[in-house]
This record gives C-alpha cells, structure tokens and sequence, in this order.
C-alpha cells in the first residue's frame, strides 16, 4: 500500500497527474473525476492539461483491458506497451492541436483558434484566481492562528496585492465562511461553460453545464 510522499504515515489516495508525486487526501489540492494534482502543479495546470491526463488514462486503461484478455503467450511486453501508448498520445495530442486551430469543412478551412482558445484561456483565468486567492487565505490563516478572514478586503496588501476580478464579467469573487470551512466562488460560472465553478477549503471543484 502506497503512502504519501509528504506524509508518510498516511495512505496515498493515488498519484499527482503532473509530477507523479504520491498524495494523501490533504495533499490533493485538484481533483477532476479520476484526476488529482498537488497544490503546486494545480497552479499550473491548464485546461488543455486535463484534457490530455483524461486520455492518457482512457487509453492505459483501454491497453491493459486488451492486454489482460490475450492468452499469456500473446500478452504485450512492457516495451511495446509504452510504444502503443506513446504513438497513441502523439496522434491524440495532433489531434486536440488540428481541432483547436482549424475547422476543415470541404475544401475551405475556417480558423476557430481565436474563439477557442480565449474561452479556454479565460477559464484558466478564473481558476487561476480561486487557487490565488485561496493560498492567500492559508498564509493568513496560518499566520492569525487557525483564525479565517472575514472576507477577501482582509487580505489585502499583506497577502493579495488587490481584490481579484473575474476576466469576463469584471466582478469580484464571492467569498463565504463558517469561521472552520470557506469558500470562494466563481460570480457567473456560467460565462465559462460551467454550473458551478469554486474552491473549497483551497480545492477547486466545478461541474460543467452539459453535465
């Protein structure tokens, strides 16, 4: 049984997406369905990054599902495993890329990158914002004794250099506690494809509208 790498009297929950580093639930800063990250791979992480993790897991799981029902003798060494799953990332990755910059419609090619990538990059924006946010609330936590701030205004200038505002529709975000959990919200998750977009007690979850 696998123990976390910062905390190794604790059972990991599983491994870090982006670095592989083994997480107990308290080091999860990210979780997305069968995707969890460490707090700092969270900051970085985009949402072209999840998309790729989501498939990287699709098709190892895929591989081993074919592996298992072949007789020993037919059975994949593990040197042409990692080349199955490497040429498959390579064609999913030139995919995702051909997808994002071009809509190929008979003979004529439309580029959508414009559109495209500035809603992604707006969503990472917001993202972005709740992580901030929310480490500026541990390190004014840890610093008050365990106390939480009364709202977001509290941490400026020792911990946030200003109120941060939502990309699109320039508003602020919502900040809620109980004096023990806290939230922090998206205004209007809504203009990034989402239901709900938020961080609970520094982990970011969301729920998109199609779902």
């Amino acid at each position: 049984m696998e123990r976390c790498d910062k905390h190794s009297t604790r059972i990991a929950e599983g491994s870090c997406a982006s670095c592989g580093a083994k997480l107990c639930e308290e080091c999860v800063s990210d979780r997305r369905d069968n995707i969890i990250l460490c707090y700092e791979c969270a900051l970085k992480a985009t949402t072209n990054d999840f998309e790729k993790w989501e498939k990287e897991k699709t098709i190892a799981a895929e591989v081993q599902k074919a592996q298992i029902k072949k007789p020993a003798k037919e059975r994949i060494s593990g040197f042409t495993l990692f080349l199955i799953i490497s040429l498959s990332l390579i064609a999913l990755e030139g995919g995702i890329i051909m997808t994002d910059y071009f809509l190929i419609k008979s003979k004529d090619v439309s580029y959508i990158s414009s559109n495209t990538i500035t809603k992604r990059h707006k969503l990472d924006l917001a993202t972005l914002d709740l992580h901030t946010i929310s480490m500026a609330i541990e390190s004014y936590k840890t610093n008050n004794g365990g106390t939480l701030p009364k709202d977001i205004d509290t941490l400026i200038p020792d911990f946030l250099d200003s109120q941060p505002l939502d990309s699109v529709s320039g508003l602020e975000y919502l900040y809620q506690t109980d004096n023990k959990n806290y939230t922090v919200t998206c205004p209007t998750p809504e203009v990034h494809g989402m239901r709900y977009l938020m961080s609970k007690n520094g982990k970011v979850h969301y729920l998109k509208l199609e779902e």
